[in-house]
């Protein structure tokens, strides 16, 4: 078993020269996998080694009770008690009375009886056994007698054989030798028995060499060795993988923080982790993604409000210049009207009363866009707010179709009915202005389970579309691509869906059309 304690002492080497490759190529996770690696290395070989050793030390040890060299004599002795029976009772025939008076025959030797024949006399099956052979020349093919002479009356050769005992004697002269041969049937049980220890004998030769191959070449300590050695192997690969699917999902959770600390919320955690890892990265990844939503609302409302200021201004300097002016051009048309000409200056006075009158209407869009109220949310089934404002845009359709798809299992929301309309009504009217004649709009609500539920809102029309710069700024006030107006409507939708807690989306191509998904989430706070 010297070889295997000096594998053993080689596979110990193995992790820590493991280890050291893994300090030299990352630091980061050295203690880690080290720990890990040792640990599984642990479980696997601790348990491993004594039985192994123990084993082999049980395998030895049944090999030599098994084998044991007295089997093999024994063996042998038996084979060799069965051919001397044969042998004494052939030389007992040639010991006959009718022998007696051939003096050639008396002179013959133990190492001239040639052969004993042995037969089965139910089969009379006659077989040559070779048990004694002095001249290897000796032809002895033709020295087989008939087995039916055994149960006659005739003689074969020089002898005579009785019935009672069934034994044939016969010998041949070739030139100055006389040889002899003995046939005479054996019981079938006796032939069985020295079958059966011919193939014993011959195992046991065989099962003999094989251990002492074994003991010379110690392939017993080689074979344990090599399965300690696997077991090692295997426990390594094991506790590298499951360092790298533990390790490579926090690595990417440890950088996407870092990204996150230095402001990029928009990168997204990729990894192939399972399980509990797998529902840790798809967590982060929704808290990036509702951060950087956070991050983007506040910049909306934070800009939102800095415009809402300016509009308060405005609209409060708008209309005390639009007072006095108003005033003034009342009392000139009262003065006017009384005379008896007034050489066109009434109709310059008509045109300064309808630019005031835009200025006005300017003045009260500043105002409403600055004094947005609270929402006061309420349960609100969206279905029928959608339903009531297609209707009311029904009446501006010029060849211009609208179809609906209203989910019929749509959970109401919490939500201001005025404002949500509001949303609507713009959002339809925008699809309106930007469609042609015998396209159409459709409007369809649905449910989602995207991080959370929601009811979601689908507004998608044919018409002009936008480009990326138009899109990229569709919803910073004051900002149109109409000829009239302020350019405050998507900012008040934007602004009232945030309030309730929202999120819009939009997507637009050039001349295929927009489509925007407003997401209200079934319960608001």
């Amino acid at each position: 078993m010297t070889l295997f304690w000096t594998g053993i002492l080689i596979i110990l080497l193995l992790p820590a020269f493991y280890m050291l490759l893994l300090r030299l190529k990352n630091r980061h996770w050295t203690r880690f996998r080290s720990r890990l690696t040792l640990l599984f290395l642990g479980f696997v070989l601790i348990p491993v080694i004594p039985l192994v050793f123990l084993s082999a030390r049980l395998i030895t040890q049944s090999a030599d009770l098994l084998l044991m060299p007295g089997i093999g004599r024994a063996l042998d002795t038996s084979l060799e008690t069965l051919r001397m029976q044969m042998e004494d009772r052939g030389r007992r025939v040639l010991e006959m009375p009718a022998f007696q008076d051939d003096p050639s025959i008396q002179d013959l030797s133990r190492q001239q009886i040639v052969l004993w024949l042995r037969m089965t006399h139910a089969n009379q099956n006659v077989e040559l056994n070779a048990a004694q052979k002095a001249d290897p020349a000796v032809e002895t093919s033709n020295w087989i007698p008939d087995p039916s002479r055994l149960d006659s009356d005739s003689t074969f050769s020089i002898l005579s054989i009785t019935k009672e005992d069934p034994m044939m004697a016969v010998y041949r002269r070739t030139g100055n030798s006389t040889w002899a041969a003995v046939v005479y049937p054996i019981s079938p049980v006796i032939l069985q028995a020295k079958d059966e220890i011919e193939r014993a004998s011959a195992v046991y030769g065989s099962l003999s060499v094989i251990k002492e191959s074994i003991k010379e070449k110690n392939l017993l300590g080689f074979l344990a060795f090599l399965l300690v050695l696997s077991l090692a192997v295997i426990s390594m690969i094991t506790a590298r993988w499951i360092s790298r699917s533990i390790n490579e999902p926090i690595d990417s959770l440890v950088a996407g923080m870092k990204r996150a600390a230095a402001g990029d919320l928009s990168g997204k955690v990729k990894t192939r982790a399972k399980d509990e890892f797998r529902f840790l990265v798809d967590s982060f990844n929704r808290m990036m993604q509702e951060l950087e939503s956070s991050r983007r609302r506040l910049i909306d409302m934070e800009r939102i409000a800095a415009w809402q200021d300016i509009a308060r201004q405005i609209s409060h300097e708008i209309k005390n210049s639009l007072t006095p002016l108003k005033l003034s051009l009342h009392r000139l048309r009262g003065f006017l009207n009384r005379q008896e000409s007034s050489f066109g200056i009434v109709e310059i006075l008509e045109v300064m009363e309808e630019e005031l009158h835009s200025l006005e209407h300017m003045a009260s869009e500043f105002s409403d866009f600055a004094r947005l109220p609270r929402p006061q949310k309420e349960p609100v089934d969206l279905n029928e707010l959608v339903r009531s404002a297609v209707l009311l845009e029904k009446e501006n359709l010029e060849k211009i179709s609208i179809h609906t798809r209203l989910n019929s299992r749509l959970p109401e929301i919490h939500a201001d009915p005025k404002q949500i309309k509001r949303v609507l009504l713009n959002l339809i009217q925008n699809s309106i202005e930007a469609s042609k004649s015998g396209q159409s709009i459709d409007i369809s609500t649905g449910k989602e389970e995207k991080n959370g539920k929601y009811v979601i809102l689908r507004i998608h029309d044919q018409g002009y579309g936008m480009n990326d710069e138009t899109l990229k700024n569709c919803f910073r006030p004051n900002f149109t691509t109409k000829k009239q107006g302020l350019g405050l409507g998507l900012a008040i939708v934007r602004k009232i869906i945030s309030d309730h807690n929202g999120d819009i989306e939009v997507h637009s191509r050039p001349r295929k059309g927009t489509r925007m998904i407003i997401r209200f989430p079934v319960s608001a706070d």
